[in-house]
């Protein structure tokens, strides 16, 4: 697996040497060609500069800073290098918080954490169980891709460690223009208490494996038929007439236990 990412975890005076591995893909993702409608040829996308009148590669092309209505700096990688980060080498560990108090909105990508070397094996590890053993994460600063990201560092279950993303304060959407969040409604303690019977029916352990894409299956059986030619069928959609809020909860309840018997083990006899 390629490294996104190689430099020293610190926390206190002791430096860890790491490297981080991008934990996601898009393997799911379906690519598709954007075609010119008239005669199904691809639309190619061409850089060009107008100054110059032709056809620009990307290693011609520069990064440029727009102070002034068509005036810009030009920033290179070797200026980036200069800059007096100190995350774009070492991922400083600021603090250490529980878990639980980070909002899951501020989560963005994950990233895996590895020893950076053999020599670096026991200090990554004592590093690792400390914060197990503590029931804590760490909170530092990366730097990828050119920016700088808050960030997130905890145990891995599987082993290793897992860097996650987080998104700053600012980036943030509140959600006080959202006028369909200001409601006041009444809700019947039988109502409630339904609810909750159904929520208990419904639970279980979180299984990552059961969870499939069915849009993209979809996508793909789409693709297949457009291939052979078969017509695409949409099936009905089915769906109880059911409008008493109550009246819905009931049946709910009742179809969740039912479905729930069969699931339940036999008990063996001897």
């Amino acid at each position: 697996m390629k490294t996104s990412w190689k430099g020293s975890i610190s926390f206190g005076m002791v430096y860890v040497p790491v490297n981080v591995y991008t934990a996601t893909t898009d393997a799911n993702d379906i690519k598709f060609n954007q075609l010119h409608k008239k005669c199904n040829t691809r639309i190619r996308y061409k850089k060009h500069c107008d100054h110059c009148n032709e056809e620009v590669g990307q290693g011609d092309i520069a990064k440029g800073y727009e102070y002034e209505k068509d005036k810009y700096i030009v920033i290179s990688d070797e200026d980036y290098e200069k800059l007096p980060v100190k995350s774009k080498k070492t991922i400083s560990i600021e603090n250490f918080v529980d878990e639980n108090d980070i909002d899951p909105i501020f989560f963005d990508k994950s990233y895996y954490i590895s020893p950076g070397n053999l020599g670096a094996n026991k200090a990554f590890e004592l590093f690792r169980r400390a914060m197990l053993q503590a029931k804590k994460v760490g909170i530092a600063k990366i730097t990828l891709s050119s920016n700088e990201y808050i960030s997130m560092i905890k145990p891995h279950e599987k082993g290793g460690m897992l860097l996650s993303l987080l998104y700053y304060a600012n980036e943030i959407r509140g959600t006080e223009q959202i006028t369909e969040l200001n409601y006041n409604v009444d809700i019947h303690e039988n109502e409630m208490k339904m609810a909750v019977s159904l929520i208990n029916n419904m639970s279980s352990e979180f299984n990552a494996e059961e969870h499939k894409n069915e849009y993209q299956d979809a996508v793909k059986q789409l693709i297949q038929a457009k291939i052979e030619g078969k017509e695409i069928v949409s099936p009905p959609e089915v769906r109880n007439n059911i409008i008493d809020l109550m009246e819905a909860l009931k049946a709910s309840v009742d179809a969740t236990q039912k479905a729930e018997k069969p699931k339940k083990a036999k008990r063996k006899t001897s």
